[in-house]
């Protein structure tokens, strides 16, 4: 019997949440000082004044424009001109912001893949979130399948297609298909079933 998309979202939460929550700690204990880029603090410390410094130099501007003393037009133009600095002072800082920010989706989406690939290498699939489901994988599973299936075709074709849809196409082919088959699948030729039953169907 083929397993619904509900379980297999369920086994999979249930094997990501603690995964998550032990990279987070690694995360901000050991990895976030590494990652981080140099003088990162204080240019965060120097971008928080610099947005008070224009807040406070924009909010008359916006008291006139609400009490009609000044036109949009005009108070639109007066905030174009300010951005104009503002976007000058915080270049520095926004670099920053962002390689901390791409360094840090990067070590979640490596440190997860190859963490979840390992558990289900050294379980053979039988995860504790597919066991506590009461699911699990049938078909030749080794190494190399579960790389192909885990990493390629899961990891690798949502991060592809994250654009596009592709967990959404991934849910409706699982939902809808008469077999339940995701292209992970149909790929490694390795189906979810539930654990003891194996009907032809």
């Amino acid at each position: 019997m083929r397993v619904s998309v509900f379980k297999r979202i369920g086994s999979y939460l249930l094997d990501a949440i603690p995964i998550l929550v032990i990279l987070s700690l690694l995360f901000s204990f050991l990895v976030e000082d590494i990652i981080k880029p140099e003088g990162y603090d204080a240019l965060m410390e120097e971008y928080t004044e610099i947005n008070e410094h224009y807040n406070t130099l924009i909010d008359p501007y916006l008291l006139q424009y609400e009490n009609g003393d000044i036109t949009e037009d005009e108070y639109s133009d007066i905030l174009d001109n300010h951005m104009l600095y503002y976007n000058h002072d915080v270049e520095e800082h926004t670099i920053a912001m962002i390689n901390y920010f791409r360094d840090t989706v990067f070590f979640y989406l490596v440190a997860f893949t190859l963490v979840y690939y390992l558990l289900n290498g050294f379980t053979k699939g039988k995860t504790p979130g597919r066991r506590l489901m009461k699911i699990e994988l049938r078909g030749k599973i080794n190494w190399w399948t579960l790389f192909v299936r885990e990493v390629i075709w899961k990891t690798g074709y949502w991060m592809l297609t994250i654009f596009i849809g592709g967990i959404v196409l991934d849910i409706a082919m699982i939902s809808f298909s008469s077999k339940k088959l995701a292209p992970r699948d149909i790929v490694t030729d390795i189906t979810l079933q539930y654990e003891g039953v194996n009907y032809p169907f």
